[in-house]
């Protein structure tokens, strides 16, 4: 699916403007009601109240009247009683952004306190679920009733919807509008612990992504020392693994390796990745597949590990095995990686000139990982020369120079 910032960002604008709420979910019951009728303001209101009293009570801006509310459960057909449990739901809260700091999902059962209603809460926790478990075939439906329920929000349950549309967007490879998002939640000064560290914790990992040094140094060791304040240390052993493959790029391997062994808290598949990633950086293709070969179902890093050396190694018979037997894998980066090989080794002269012009050269649907970036930038260079494009290959150069460049300083 496709986040539209720009009009996220309008809407969280007219929020910071009225940040009035009181915080029940009735008014956004109605919101969704009216909405799926297709009914206007005037057509909910009428008999009934005044537009602007609807209006209000849609944006949770008053408490709905008693003498309204019957009325308006039986125009809109709403069976839930709306007893609100205030602690209830904050417990809820609690447990999606515990899950979003330790990387958890959430259980299947806490959805079934909802199953009868729709509002902006049960939209919250159906959210935080499918977006947690990854189900993309969901996330669309219940971003769009987010993004209609903003103004709505009380501010814990606003900013924990952000923190996931966050975590969209770093799926997404879309890691500075991510780091933007948080920028702007980081303005509305939440006086959640937790959530004043997932802010951090969102900045560090997309800082890593876009290999910005300066982001890094801003973010990485407050971030580090507060896991560690905190006895967080399953989530500080994997920023520290991050950051000592960030490292890797400018140590040597003797080094990094002895660092590691040093370290008990990682496990040995953390270790062997390590180890493979420094060698990648070194161009030692042949150690990095003999580490890859046994780990490359492990997860999607160690697939674009593993199919990255046999691209540098001309494996060219067992990339396409590969991509055949894992094209049904449903993840951005690895998309990107396998849409550009099958390009390269299975299109015609025309369809991959089509390819680079329309997709790379544009960004259209393209990467913000810096090092996917980096590749397609020397691999495309080079298709282009090889098939006399002297000019676009030039364009492509100076154009992927300026954006990593911008990545990695801005």
């Amino acid at each position: 699916m496709y986040i539209n910032l720009t009009e996220l960002n309008h809407i969280i604008k007219k929020r910071q403007s009225n940040n009035k709420c009181v915080g029940l979910p009735f008014g956004s019951a109605i919101k969704y009601k009216r909405d799926e009728l297709k009914m206007t303001l005037e057509e909910a209101s009428a008999d009934i109240c005044s537009v602007s009293y609807l209006s209000k009570l849609e944006n949770n801006i008053i408490k709905p009247s008693a003498k309204y509310v019957d009325l308006l459960k039986k125009r809109f057909n709403i069976k839930e009683d709306y007893v609100y449990d205030s602690d209830e739901f904050k417990t809820h809260i609690e447990m999606i952004i515990r899950a979003i700091l330790l990387d958890q999902k959430i259980e299947h059962s806490l959805l079934k306190d909802f199953e009868t209603r729709e509002d902006y809460e049960s939209v919250l926790i159906n959210f935080a679920y499918h977006v947690l478990h990854e189900d993309s075939a969901q996330i669309e439906y219940y971003y769009k009733k987010i993004v209609s329920s903003i103004l709505s929000m009380p501010e814990e349950a606003f900013m924990t919807a952000m923190l996931l549309v966050d975590r969209i967007l770093y799926d997404a490879m879309r890691y500075s509008e991510g780091v933007d998002l948080l920028n702007t939640i980081e303005a509305f000064n939440p006086e959640h612990e937790k959530i004043k560290l997932l802010i951090l914790k969102g900045k560090t990992r997309h800082a890593f992504k876009l290999n910005n040094y300066t982001m890094i140094h801003d973010t990485y060791e407050t971030y580090k020392h507060a896991l560690i304040q905190k006895h967080l240390f399953s989530q500080f052993k994997k920023i520290h693994l991050e950051k000592l493959i960030h490292e890797a790029k400018h140590r040597s391997c003797d080094c990094i390796i002895q660092e590691i062994d040093q370290i008990d808290e990682f496990e040995d598949c953390d270790r062997q990745y390590l180890k493979a990633k420094c060698f990648s950086y070194k161009g030692d293709y042949d150690r990095v597949l003999s580490i890859a070969t046994m780990y490359k179902d492990q997860s999607i890093d160690w697939m674009i590990l593993y199919v990255m050396a046999l691209e540098h190694l001309n494996e060219t018979k067992k990339i396409i095995q590969f991509i055949e037997t894992h094209q049904d894998i449903n993840n951005a980066r690895l998309n990107v990686i396998f849409k550009h090989l099958k390009h390269k080794y299975k299109s015609t002269q025309e369809e991959q000139m089509s390819y680079i012009k329309r997709d790379i050269l544009t960004f259209h649907g393209m990467t913000e990982d810096y090092e996917i970036l980096n590749y397609l930038l020397k691999d495309c260079e080079q298709m282009l020369v090889k098939h006399q494009y002297y000019k676009d290959a030039v364009s492509l150069y100076r154009i992927f120079v300026k954006k990593l460049n911008h990545l990695a300083f801005a």
